[in-house]
Formats: structure tokens, sequence, C-alpha cells
């Protein structure tokens, strides 16, 4: 099942996450698709073009609405910041 912007803030309303949409964007910016949720899937996203002028929308599976919805409520599905190597001398 995929879900624009808009469905999946309401779906995670429906458990009581209020969410804006800025930070849900912000929130899916920091996931990690590389993690599996809960042994289904990875979190994916496609665009898709309405035929219209201007961007394509954004459309996320439901594993992408489930790793904000972990998300928010731990740090399990962060992406790890990479740090710079240092080699000694």
């Amino acid at each position: 099942m995929w879900y624009t912007t808009n469905e999946a803030i309401e779906e995670l309303a429906e458990n009581d996450k209020k969410i804006s949409e800025a930070s849900f964007l912000r929130i899916m910016s920091e996931v990690d698709v590389d993690k599996e949720v809960g042994f289904v899937s990875k979190p994916k996203t496609k665009r898709e073009n309405t035929g219209g002028r201007g961007r394509p929308s954004i459309l996320y599976n439901h594993e992408s609405v489930e790793a904000v919805r972990t998300f928010t409520l731990s740090d399990t599905h962060k992406k790890i910041p990479k740090e710079p190597i240092v080699f000694c001398q």
C-alpha cells in the first residue's frame, strides 16, 4: 500500500501521533532505508507523475510510515552519521 504525504500523516495521527508535514519530511530524510522494518520489508519511496505541471508527488510505502512511527519513539531507524577516517602519521 502506498501513501501520499498527507495520507501518511493521517495514518500516524490515528495512533495519537500528531506530526506536521515538515516534521514528517524531516524524519523521512533521516530514516535508514537499508534497514528492514519488522522483518517485513524496507522503507521505499516512489515518484508519481500526476500528468500536470510541477514536481511529481512522492509516495511512501507502509514500511516508511512504520519507520517514521518507530523513529519518533526511539532511535531505531536513524542513519548512522559517517565519520571521517583519520590516518595517523
